[in-house]
């Protein structure tokens, strides 16, 4: 199988570049820049640019079997800031894409969702695929825009797609400094012994999934013989964010100094997936715990520390 990756010089894509490299597939990468801090295997092509770039994308999708889209231009946060900039950046490109693959005669497409924003407030809980979708946020909406594209293209091109619905992933090579993924900048902030702002009292629960166990779950969709799935990709647990801060605090040798600041209004206050449908087609299960994901994510940014220390 040779797999094109729009955007897989990001935090998860670097992971699934590696779970793909270690099964034999063939790998090419487009993003709009070399991943930073990563290396991929030298087997792994490079393709420098942007996926808004009808040529560029004719030429990237040459032989290729499937495309795995996790190209996002924007988080929860900037979606909010700049709605109009959200659509065009994130949903725009993703019609080039789609009209790329009809062009090209690429039939299969996996494209990473949000399991944490596109649902909106939980009717029920764990959330399954068939829960109603009605975000209170724009990065949600997005998501879901997109979604839909997706399903328009492969009622009139006989495009087939997997949808993964990614809870909140966390793990090695996330960054720190960013404005999403609460773990790894929890952990920077107390290895710099600077305070973290939390939005809200720390009662908020989400599902944290482990960026391995979302790149195995990306390998297995590849070959999933249901063509047209929506899967969430989550670890089925939920965890207040009081207690995972206690928890990272555990790996430190000191406390967190927090910040409290409101709540923002696109958060929700409770968001854990039901993970069967992903289990019961892929065959796929999470097989690390939060526990094992934290020990790991801190050896690797505490390591990363030192280095920069030395340097």
């Amino acid at each position: 199988m040779k797999a094109l990756l729009i955007g897989g010089s990001g935090f998860i894509g670097s992971h699934l570049v590696d779970v793909l490299c270690a099964h034999g597939h063939q790998v090419r990468v487009l993003s709009r820049q070399p991943g930073h801090g990563y290396a991929p295997a030298a087997a792994v092509e490079q393709v420098i640019g942007d996926a808004a770039n009808a040529a560029l994308l004719d030429t990237a999708l040459a032989g290729v079997d499937v495309v795995y889209h996790l190209a996002s231009a924007s988080v929860p946060l900037t979606a909010e800031q700049d709605m109009i900039g959200n659509v065009q950046q994130n949903l725009f490109p993703t019609l080039t894409i789609l009209d790329a693959m009809v062009r090209r005669g690429v039939a299969r497409l996996i494209f990473f969702s949000s399991g944490g924003t596109v649902y909106g407030p939980a009717c029920r809980l764990p959330i399954a695929e068939d829960h109603p979708t009605d975000p209170i946020g724009a990065h949600g909406v997005a998501k879901l825009m997109i979604e839909k594209y997706i399903h328009l293209y492969a009622h009139r091109h006989q495009l087939e797609y997997q949808i993964l619905r990614v809870a909140n992933a966390y793990g090695e090579r996330q960054n720190p400094t960013g404005k999403q993924g609460i773990i790894g900048v929890a952990m920077h902030r107390l290895l710099r012994r600077e305070p973290l702002e939390i939005w809200g009292d720390g009662s908020s629960v989400r599902d944290y999934i482990y960026v391995g166990d979302v790149a195995r779950a990306a390998l297995l969709a590849a070959t999933n013989p249901r063509p047209q799935a929506i899967l969430n990709i989550g670890s089925g647990v939920g965890t207040a964010l009081s207690d995972l801060l206690r928890q990272i605090e555990r790996l430190g040798e000191w406390p967190l100094r927090l910040c409290f600041s409101p709540a923002k209004p696109h958060d929700v206050p409770i968001q854990v997936l039901d993970i069967h449908r992903a289990r019961q087609e892929l065959g796929w299960q999470p097989t690390t715990t939060l526990a094992v994901g934290l020990e790991r994510t801190w050896r690797w940014m505490a390591r990363a520390w030192m280095l920069r220390q030395s340097a």
